[in-house]
């Protein structure tokens, strides 16, 4: 998937891969994102893996429609009924998967001996729970960037020939149906003495 859609560079603005990162340990973390896609997405996750695989092309392309293609990979803003959503990107979901399987992944070298930790008299090892934390950070951050891409698809199903469990909840958003988020996530509780 690291080919001309998703570069080396881009994870500069999600978070930090050394300038002499570990190629092999990458190209796993590639690997093992392409079953996160596939969870999220079902059967059309692997549509999406082979056109972000497709170096032949110099578009990703999983529709007829080029401009919905570009803001599917890069995300963007988009018009629904009267509403008008955002949403990250097919990109941005990739790269956040990736990055919190690197994170796990180049922590431990596969020796003869079994796993060990890199260490040098220059560094500390980062405890596994600390690794493990910022990796579910990434994941999660992943799963949070899923839900805008998955609205996208279940709204332009029809030209994507996307079918998924949550796209029968989608409908089309009005003035009149819109959801107020200005208080999602919050609750509140009188306290009487």
């Amino acid at each position: 998937m690291l080919n001309n859609f998703i570069k080396i560079s881009d994870f500069n603005t999600i978070g930090d891969i050394a300038r002499h990162h570990d190629k092999g340990k990458l190209s796993i973390a590639v690997s093992e994102a392409e079953f996160d896609l596939i969870d999220l997405f079902g059967q059309y996750g692997y549509t999406l893996i082979d056109a972000l695989k497709d170096d032949s092309k110099q578009d990703f392309t999983v529709s007829n429609d080029p401009i919905l293609d570009t803001l599917l990979l890069n995300g963007g803003t988009y018009q629904v009924g009267e509403m008008k959503l955002r949403h990250r990107g097919l990109k941005s979901l990739v790269m956040y998967f990736i990055y919190s399987r690197y994170i796990l992944i180049n922590s431990y070298n596969d020796t003869a001996n079994g796993l060990v930790g890199k260490t040098n008299e220059f560094s500390i090892p980062t405890p596994l729970k600390e690794i493990k934390d910022i990796s579910e950070h990434y994941r999660n951050l992943a799963k949070e960037v899923s839900k805008g891409v998955i609205e996208f698809l279940c709204y332009n199903k029809d030209k994507f020939d996307f079918d998924h469990k949550n796209c029968s909840s989608c409908k089309v958003p009005t003035s009149s149906n819109k959801v107020d988020t200005t208080r999602a996530g919050s609750s509140f509780k009188i306290i009487r003495k």
